[in-house]
């Protein structure tokens, strides 16, 4: 048996030399708090963001943070992040940023009961230093953004179409971010009208498609801006049918990228038990935008290769079943960790690989600061996926193989709990009262769907 496995390896290591392989860099919720150091947010104000880093500098506050504290992440977690990944990638063909740039609450760190033309002046500065600190440290590199729930002038889930902020962040978007002119001028019309954009790469290897899944939240307010005389979720799908038609009769290959994953708030439902039973599932996106979602992910399943997301601050995947009963999912969200440590995990950040041909994912691994020891021992390498879960790659049936397994392989699902927070093993957030909910939320997506496997499994 020995002998087999080793064969296996060597023919797959023969495989991985011979395929063409890129690399990027994955963060999330970063969460940004410039109000960290009280005594240095009159300055800011004043200031451009250009002049920010050395204001930080002159900050008597030290340290990253603490776990579920209201500090989030302050400056010096911020440039840790990105150094450590530059030190470890400096030639990363890209970034992805699944969204989140500002602190929870900002609008009342400020002090403002409500948006002012200084205030979004402030929040424009705070999202113009975040991105221009990113693109310094990759420079010449795409950064492939999509909108988070507390990216907006308004507050959390408010992000208004056609609004300022879009208007106004457009300009980053396409001039900072993208470094991509022949596209710039239509992905600043998608950008600005609803916050979605698609891009492909510069070497032609496949392309990004941005999804705004605010639009698709149970918690969406239109409540800033101007009032659109039409339903921006349906526009938005409009498009987005669009663009994956168009992808597919182009043998072009698709990853989309999402903030808030389709699927269930298992957090918030397991509040909802009573007795063991599950009467009211708390959805994180409108029942009708998921089902129309995942229909559109099973009619396009061979055009996009996989999906990355955020939003929940941990790392884990959800599994987007196939229309057929009984056949193998059609496609995977990987819910990536977050670097802000505000819910108990430690903050973190992956470098993937990936097959620059098919543009298909192939592995990642996983680096994080231990907060509890204040960040004394520096960013470590947590687990390469491959090498943890001993499958020759990430991709769809790889990913069921693994959910499937985790109620009966014993050391698998330590793992898969250890590595959900990100290795905050004095807190674990997924244990034996909890674990059903989370692995049922791995895969049932729909409000039926997780009922029925959480009361009958």
């Amino acid at each position: 048996m020995n002998r087999i496995w080793l064969l296996l390896a060597v023919v797959l290591f023969s495989m991985q030399l011979n395929a063409a392989s890129g690399r990027f860099v994955t963060i999330s919720d970063l969460h940004f708090n410039p109000f960290f150091d009280p005594t240095l947010v009159a300055d800011l104000k004043a200031k451009p963001a250009s002049e920010w880093s050395a204001i930080f500098a002159s900050t008597t506050k030290k340290g990253f943070g603490d776990y579920g504290g209201s500090e989030e992440t302050n400056d010096a977690l911020f440039a840790s992040v990105l150094a450590d990944a530059a030190r470890r990638l400096p030639d990363a063909d890209f970034v992805l940023f699944t969204g989140d740039i500002i602190a929870h609450g900002f609008q009342k760190r400020y002090g403002m009961a409500a948006p002012t033309p200084e205030y979004e002046a402030f929040v424009l500065k705070s999202v113009n230093y975040v991105l221009r600190r990113i693109t310094e440290t990759f420079p010449n590199k795409p950064v492939y953004f999509t909108l988070g729930n507390n990216d907006s002038y308004c507050g959390d889930y408010k992000v208004a179409p056609e609004g300022r902020f879009l208007g106004d962040t457009a300009k980053l978007i396409t001039g900072t971010l993208l470094h991509d002119p022949a596209n710039g001028p239509a992905v600043a019309v998608s950008y600005a009208k609803g916050g979605y954009y698609s891009v492909a790469l510069p070497q032609g290897q496949g392309r990004m498609v941005a999804v705004n899944t605010i639009l698709f939240s149970r918690h969406y307010e239109e409540a800033c801006g101007p009032r659109v005389d039409y339903d921006p979720a349906k526009a938005q799908f409009q498009w987005l049918e669009m663009v994956l038609k168009t992808a597919k009769s182009k043998g072009e290959p698709v990853w989309l990228l999402l903030h808030v994953p389709p699927g269930v708030d298992v957090f918030a439902t397991l509040k909802r038990a009573k007795g063991g039973r599950i009467e009211s599932v708390a959805s994180m996106w409108q029942p009708l935008h998921l089902s129309r979602f995942l229909d559109l992910v099973r009619q396009y399943q061979t055009t996009i290769r996989a999906a990355f997301a955020g939003h929940t601050h941990m790392d884990n995947f959800r599994l987007i079943s196939s229309k057929h009963e009984g056949a193998p999912a059609a496609a995977y969200v990987h819910t990536s960790p977050a670097v802000s440590a505000q819910f108990g995990n430690n903050p973190a950040y992956s470098l993937y690989s990936y097959d620059v041909n098919t543009f298909a994912p192939a592995n990642f691994e996983v680096y994080y600061l231990n907060i509890a020891d204040r960040g004394e021992g520096g960013w470590r390498f947590e687990y390469d996926f491959v090498q943890r879960y001993g499958v020759p790659s990430i991709n769809v049936a790889n990913l069921d193989r693994i959910r499937a397994s985790l109620p009966t392989d014993a050391e698998r699902r330590a793992w898969w709990e250890r590595l959900y927070n990100v290795s905050h093993t004095a807190t674990p957030a997924i244990d034996g009262t909890n674990f059903k909910g989370y692995w049922c939320g791995m895969s049932e997506l729909t409000e039926a769907a997780f009922t029925d496997c959480y009361n009958t499994q």
